[in-house]
């Protein structure tokens, strides 16, 4: 049974959440791999065409009109904030030339230059530029919008980057407002998606050496952020940027993530592959879900595929009474490929693929386990959290 209809089931059936998934589109495969990390977009924009319409910036009758219903607060705010022309961008939705080619956003031309696309969305197209300021390499994010709630997501994207500063996240450096939308200035890693890293590595999978390395790094991002209150929501490889000698990753798109502080229920959301089986029940996300996610990215590394185990596994949770049934690790790691697998490696996927998420460790007790604490002292490597 497909995911959607899953969820029409639960509606059926009184539970109280209401989630809606986002079409999963398979996204085109660009040159530059670091833009299908950055961009939330997965659908291909039409033919160009360069707009005569003035680009001054004028507030969005859509979200103004309804000031004096808002707190005096967050009228101000409202009222003080660049904001987007919806209208220029309406009458610009046939095409979607570059923002740098016309007078839409001088401020690209004006501090960054040798603009080269890495790719592009129906809502956004990821840049390599360099910064005139510093001469360094940045990624730019920019991306159009013809609502001030998506300029709300994208601002609160940037401010939660800034708070969750980490060596192995995506650091961001600056965020403006143009007429037809938002630009997100981030540092530029040179590096491959984490799954095209995999299936270009020798056997279409990593070694246990590499898959540790990368999984250290990338569970101490995730025990910052939950350390900091935050939940990614779509941690999975597209998100995953790799250096190309496997040493260094960088954890990218926060355009899911969310404050634990923010809301007591929280949307469904996400990669329904990576989805957590809660999730796909109906529960609200949580820090257990991020560690579910990371479990299988290290069995993707490992296995060179996520376990096929996943799908009977939503077509099990479509009897709610057979849930409690399921109190172990989702996976068994048996075959050829897992054999040369060390006994603490198969530990750590199988604590953080336990279905019941009330048993799947945190972070930061899993950077506890024997097979990432030998390998600090092997490496002299130390987990950042």
């Amino acid at each position: 049974m497909c995911a959607s209809s899953l969820l029409e089931r639960r509606g059926r059936s009184g539970l109280t959440a209401a989630p809606v998934l986002r079409p999963i589109v398979p996204q085109k495969d660009f040159s530059g791999d670091v833009v299908e990390a950055f961009s939330d977009c997965t659908t291909a924009p039409s033919a160009s065409a360069s707009p005569s319409t003035s680009p001054s910036i004028s507030p969005s009758p859509i979200r103004l009109s309804g000031l004096k219903d808002l707190d005096p607060l967050r009228r101000h705010r409202l009222k003080q904030r660049p904001s987007i022309n919806c209208e220029l961008v309406l009458q610009d939705q046939q095409s979607f030339s570059d923002p740098f080619s016309h007078s839409h956003c001088s401020r690209l031309n004006e501090e960054y230059e040798g603009f080269h696309k890495l790719g592009e969305g129906s809502c956004g197209v990821v840049y390599k530029s360099r910064s005139r300021a510093d001469n360094k390499d940045v990624a730019l994010k920019v991306m159009r919008m013809d609502d001030e709630e998506r300029l709300n997501i994208a601002q609160k994207e940037y401010e939660l980057l800034k708070h969750v500063s980490h060596p192995n996240i995506i650091r961001a450096l600056d965020f403006f407002t143009y007429s037809m939308g938002a630009v997100l200035v981030l540092d530029y890693f040179d590096g491959r998606r984490l799954d095209r890293a995999v299936k270009e590595a020798p056997g279409c999978h990593l070694s246990e050496s590499s898959a540790r390395r990368l999984y250290m790094q990338l569970l101490g991002a995730v025990a910052h952020l939950h350390m900091c209150g935050v939940i990614h929501r779509d941690i999975k490889a597209d998100n995953i940027l790799v250096s190309t000698d496997l040493c260094d990753l960088r954890l990218v798109d926060f355009n899911a993530a969310k404050r634990l502080a923010e809301s007591q229920s929280l949307t469904m959301t996400g990669t329904v592959d990576y989805m957590p089986p809660e999730v796909l029940q109906g529960e609200s996300p949580s820090e257990a879900g991020d560690i579910w996610a990371i479990g299988l990215c290290l069995y993707l590394m490992l296995d060179g595929r996520l376990p096929s185990e996943r799908r009977a596994l939503r077509i099990k949770f479509d009897s709610l009474d057979e849930v409690p049934l399921w109190r172990g690790s989702l996976v068994r790691l048996k075959g050829e490929m897992w054999e040369t697998i060390s006994e603490p490696c198969k530990q750590v996927v199988w604590e953080c693929l336990k279905v019941n998420n009330d048993m799947r460790p945190s972070a930061s007790s899993l950077l506890k386990m024997s097979w990432l604490t030998s390998c600090g002292c092997e490496n002299g490597m130390t987990p950042n959290v």
